[in-house]
């Protein structure tokens, strides 16, 4: 796997359909992922089907995104997964595509952080993943988590400048 310009690729995954909706209650999720990118793009080159798709507001076709995102997670030397708790119902926000995403990471065996707060509510084959290695899991989904778990992850890489 090689560095893109001399920078490792990161892959960050999550809903993207509940943060698009306008005046949702969800969208400080949105701005963390903004912040995540915008932070992290600074010392690796960073995936996000959010940015790419300006948060659903730039369409591709289904084809499209899964060959994108699957292309992504190959070549990403770091992935990192954010599902954020619904403000409405406290649940976890739905996610198909994420999960989808997570699995086909999990055949991959590269060093991959989820921040996922509540467990309990997902299947006892996702709460397995969440304790495989070379994996990170996370409760907190705060910038201020996500960031220092990346720069932990970069750093033991020895990408991080």
């Amino acid at each position: 796997m090689s560095l893109h310009e001399g920078k490792p690729i990161m892959f960050l995954g999550g809903p993207i359909t509940h943060l698009a909706k306008k005046g949702s209650p969800n969208n400080q999720y949105k701005n963390i992922f903004f912040e995540v990118f915008s932070e992290l793009s600074k010392h690796a080159h960073v995936k996000s089907a959010h940015i790419e798709e300006d948060f659903g507001n730039i369409i591709y076709t289904p084809t499209e995104i899964a060959q994108r995102d699957l292309n992504w997670i190959d070549k990403a030397h770091i992935l990192l997964f954010i599902f954020p708790m619904c403000f409405e119902t406290g649940m976890p926000l739905r996610t198909d595509g994420t999960f989808i995403e997570l699995g086909y990471a999990a055949t991959k065996l590269k060093p991959t952080a989820v921040f996922m707060a509540d467990t309990h509510n997902h299947s006892l084959l996702t709460q397995g993943l969440l304790q495989q290695k070379p994996w990170i899991h996370s409760k907190q989904i705060t910038l201020e988590a996500i960031l220092e778990t990346a720069y932990k992850m970069l750093d033991e890489l020895s990408w991080r400048n």
